[in-house]
């Protein structure tokens, strides 16, 4: 069993190995630039070898014709032919002159033979028959010499004759030995060309087994990153549904300590006590806030939205940020114009502005290049253009109706209707690439267990709830600029803001049908509602307050909690309470990271965020009342 274990180990090793090579694009690619090398080196060897191949098969196909051809010259038509007639005519010198040629042609002829030999790997041995030729030579011309002389033909034949069986001999050693040679080079060709097409059947199976297993292996790869990331998500999404069902209870916590702390500022008590109440109150608001920042991981949410000064959100991020930013990056901040003001939740935009910041302390540490991180504000319009000359790219963030409870957006003609928050580095800037991915949830470009590619993602998350958007410019070695474009804010006084609410609170003669499901939280919401002159109709849940309705009571506005038990929420109990009252105002009361209102969700309102401040859901529920004014987001 050990052994066992050792060798599975190994196999498991090694198909992780190859695995994390064949996931590398780089490696990928060289695999199969190799694999189709070999596929045309297969047919150049292939080529060569079929050209040496057709040389020999040339060489054996002239061999008989060469043989034949020495024959012609060698024989009664050649140069014996024309030794003899020089003996029996000596007087006629051309057939001396044509047995010459016939020699000379008949030992071209002979050493091509020997090349053709060499050709198909056979050396033959013609040296019997050189030596026969060279004896006919020497006799052609004694022959000659002797018929000048004056002899006799009789005497001339005498003096030069030879037995032609030597020569017949020599011819046919020569005619034995071609061929053998022949059928020996051929029983090899044929066994050269099995062997070569097995070898190439082997060469080409192995490529395709190669080429077959890198595409599996990257199917598989592929598939195993896929059911890696579908488990990744499965599970963040439970932790989301876990962390916004405790965020629930915690914020209906907050909300019921809230109010009862707020219900208790308002009586008559001693200073001290006083004094720690509204500890206790601030320390609820940043139970609030943490919850909030906490939910931003689980999902966009559009939070409680209000008009903030970007001086003081800078301030508060540089104290959150320079504790992790260490001695060698300098963190500077840059408004275009003072009183500039943005439209949208604190803790999330905070946190949004946070996150920006530490991407860029990420890039800079990692990179090594750089060393400044700027905090900008200024002025814009609805519209994004790329400003880095490169090209020009327009985005149009979604233009919103503040009645349908959607983030609010000013004017979109107006040049000064947003403001751009921007976090520059002059760090290594991204590639096209990476730039095109950052804002995708999960992507890094960190180490593996050292980001989860969530930062940028909830920036753009955040700035989609908030009626914004997102956008970088960035190219290597020019550094980063992260841009994020939020609606203006209206800035208005506190005195204003308590004119306002002094205006709109008075309740005498409204009745607001309120749902939820936290009897604490109902009953000191209740009297909060009753101080600021409402009749109260309280209802433990969605079909309660059906009941309440359907026994005729009466009311003029619904609060009504999202997450309550039953099969009546408050969404299907605003659509249920619209369909018998459409004229009815609705507000949306919620300690659940719940979705940001949709298409799907019929009657679409302002959320209100638990705990909300009384002069807060006092200004909501005044405006929701008012037929002059359209309800905003709280």
């Amino acid at each position: 069993m050990p052994m066992d274990s050792e060798q599975n180990g190994t196999v498991s090793g090694f198909r992780t190995l190859l695995a994390k090579v064949l996931q590398d694009n780089v490696m990928r690619v060289t695999i199969l630039i190799v694999a189709l090398c070999c596929m045309l080196a297969i047919p150049g060897l292939n080529f060569i070898g079929k050209s040496r191949q057709s040389e020999a098969q040339v060489a054996a196909n002239e061999l008989p014709v060469a043989l034949h051809q020495l024959e012609r010259e060698l024989g009664y038509s050649g140069f014996i032919h024309n030794f003899k007639n020089m003996i029996m005519r000596p007087d006629e010198g051309r057939y001396y002159q044509a047995a010459v040629t016939d020699y000379d042609n008949a030992l071209k002829t002979l050493n091509q033979i020997e090349a053709m030999g060499r050709t198909i790997g056979r050396s033959f041995d013609f040296t019997a028959l050189r030596d026969t030729l060279a004896t006919y030579r020497d006799n052609l011309d004694v022959a000659q010499r002797a018929a000048a002389n004056g002899r006799s033909i009789a005497q001339v034949d005498a003096l030069v004759r030879i037995s032609d069986d030597d020569a017949t001999m020599n011819l046919q050693s020569l005619h034995d030995e071609v061929r053998t040679a022949l059928r020996d080079w051929l029983d090899k060709d044929l066994a050269r060309s099995h062997l070569q097409l097995a070898g190439l059947s082997v060469m080409f199976f192995a490529i395709a087994a190669v080429l077959m297993l890198v595409v599996m292996i990257s199917y598989l790869g592929k598939r195993e990153r896929e059911r890696e990331s579908q488990e990744l998500h499965s599970r963040l999404a439970s932790l989301g549904q876990l962390t916004s069902g405790v965020a629930h209870d915690v914020n209906n916590l907050l909300a019921t300590i809230y109010y009862a702390v707020d219900l208790t500022l308002g009586e008559k008590i001693p200073d001290t006590s006083r004094r720690f109440l509204n500890s206790a109150q601030r320390a609820i608001e940043r139970g609030q806030d943490l919850t909030s920042r906490l939910l931003s991981f689980a999902r966009p949410q559009p939070g409680n939205a209000t008009t903030l000064m970007v001086s003081e959100i800078f301030q508060n991020v540089r104290e959150l940020a320079l504790p992790n930013l260490g001695d060698k990056i300098n963190l500077r901040i840059s408004e275009e114009r003072p009183g500039l003001t943005v439209h949208c939740d604190q803790s999330q935009l905070e946190n949004a502005i946070l996150n920006m910041v530490l991407n860029s302390r990420d890039a800079l540490e990692m990179s090594g290049t750089g060393q400044n991180i700027v905090l900008h504000a200024r002025l814009h319009g609805p519209d994004f253009v790329v400003e880095d000359g490169k090209a020009t790219t327009t985005v149009h963030p979604a233009r919103v109706n503040e009645a349908s409870g959607a983030p609010r957006m000013l004017a979109a003609n107006d040049p000064t209707a947003c403001v751009l928050v921007s976090v520059i580095d002059d760090g290594p800037g991204m590639s096209d690439e990476v730039r095109k991915r950052a804002l995708e949830p999960f992507f890094t470009t960190k180490a593996a267990h050292s980001g989860t590619g969530l930062g940028l993602s909830i920036v753009y998350g955040f700035a989609q709830s908030a009626g914004g958007d997102v956008q970088i410019i960035s190219s290597p070695g020019k550094g980063t600029s992260i841009q994020l474009l939020l609606p203006r804010g209206v800035e208005k006084s506190h005195h204003d803001a308590l004119e306002v609410t002094r205006n709109l609170a008075p309740g005498k003669g409204r009745r607001v049908l309120f749902a939820e499901d936290e009897a604490g939280l109902r009953e000191l919401l209740g009297v909060t509602l009753q101080q600021m002159g409402y009749d109260v109709l309280a209802a433990e849940n969605g079909q309660a307050a059906l009941d309440l309705m359907a026994k005729g009571e009466e009311f003029d506005l619904l609060l009504s909690d999202i997450v309550m038990p039953g099969k009546i929420d408050g969404y299907e109990l605003a659509r249920r309470v619209r369909e018998q009252r459409p004229d009815v105002p609705v507000l949306y009361l919620t300690g659940h990271a719940g979705p940001v209102l949709d298409k799907n969700i019929a009657v679409k309102a302002p959320v209100l965020r638990k705990p909300c401040p009384p002069d807060r859901l006092s200004e909501a529920i005044a405006a929701a009342l008012s037929p002059a004014s359209a309800p905003s987001v709280c």
